[in-house]
């Protein structure tokens, strides 16, 4: 469905959008019915989480305000029911993979456990930009992402035993060693040579609660005529930190990408037999996270520094203006 509408859009919108309405809607009548916490016989519907999440997402990029609005309401109700089934629980997705995904083969376990953390990060990611296009509180919050740092995107696209092996032991082993929760909360976290642009994105992302937070209590105060705590310096000093090591770790993985080393290698996914080919797609993969981040920077920045009420009820307001000037009938003087 997805691959259609991006290839072409023209052609496939209205079968891709009537499919797109049936699956939401199916969505909605099905997580009507939360599984209990306690039910282990059965192992998660991670297909099922998987679709559910990739609709959203498809949603908020398609951008129709209707679809949108439903995407929204489907993204409450869907992180309420993960956190119903302890989903954000690496003490429960531990004893899933137990359960229903045993062994001890390295490339099985890491699939089976990264896919589950993938979904969480995906997750905490469109909650941010639904909550940041919606104008509400965001549903996750980072505390609650109790999962370790994700493998990194080299070995996660390591197709082939003989590719994996071999990335395997350029994986910065000690990355599983710290939770991201803790990682993304602090911006001198001793983690911090292990620091890949979507941690940095996530702790990006992170900081929005605070700042709702602190632009609800501005705006309760300025319409009451209180003075308020000021707690925007903080706040600013964190996205700068962040951005910073954006600017830090952009710069590594220029110089890496010379000599092959670490960050740089965590991006490369595919043609392993093409060097050069290799290192053109992992740059432009570089290139889009570190977009990625700036956008959700300068957009928590906006939300620090101003009200984005406001400012689309302005917007709002000139658009209504225009058009209606421009139905108006122009007159002609003699």
């Amino acid at each position: 469905m997805i691959s259609c509408w991006l290839r072409s859009p023209d052609e496939f919108e209205d079968v891709v959008l009537q499919l797109h309405e049936s699956l939401m809607s199916a969505f909605s009548d099905w997580i009507a019915n939360p599984r209990s916490r306690h039910e282990y016989d059965e192992p998660w519907p991670f297909e099922t989480y998987q679709a559910i999440l990739m609709n959203i997402i498809f949603a908020f990029y398609h951008g129709n305000e209707k679809l949108v609005s439903k995407a929204s309401l489907l993204r409450g109700t869907f992180v309420v029911a993960l956190r119903e089934a302890e989903f954000f629980n690496s003490d429960n997705a531990a004893e899933q993979q137990r359960l229903h995904y045993p062994g001890t083969f390295v490339p099985w376990l890491m699939t089976i456990r990264d896919r589950w953390k993938r979904l969480i990060v995906s997750l905490f990611k469109i909650d941010t930009y639904l909550s940041i296009a919606r104008f509400q509180a965001p549903t996750l919050f980072r505390e609650e992402i109790d999962l370790t740092m994700p493998a990194t995107y080299s070995l996660w696209n390591a197709y082939g035993l003989n590719i994996f092996f071999k990335r395997i032991t350029l994986e910065p082993t000690d990355r599983s060693n710290f939770k991201l929760s803790e990682v993304i909360a602090n911006p001198n976290t001793p983690a911090k040579p292990l620091l890949l642009f979507e941690d940095i994105h996530l702790a990006l992302c992170g900081l929005l609660p605070a700042i709702w937070n602190q632009t609800q209590i501005v705006r309760r105060s300025t319409e009451a005529g209180r003075s308020t705590q000021n707690c925007t310096s903080s706040l600013a000093w964190q996205l700068e930190a962040w951005k910073a090591d954006v600017e830090r770790l952009k710069h590594q993985c220029f110089h890496a990408a010379e000599v092959g080393e670490f960050p740089f290698t965590a991006y490369i996914g595919d043609y392993d037999e093409d060097p050069v080919r290799a290192k053109a797609l992992a740059m432009s993969n570089i290139k889009c996270l570190i977009s990625e981040c700036l956008m959700t920077y300068h957009l928590q920045g906006l939300q620090l520094y101003a009200d984005p009420r406001v400012i689309n009820s302005v917007a709002m307001a000139s658009i209504v203006s225009s058009d209606h000037e421009a139905g108006r009938a122009p007159a002609f003087r003699r």
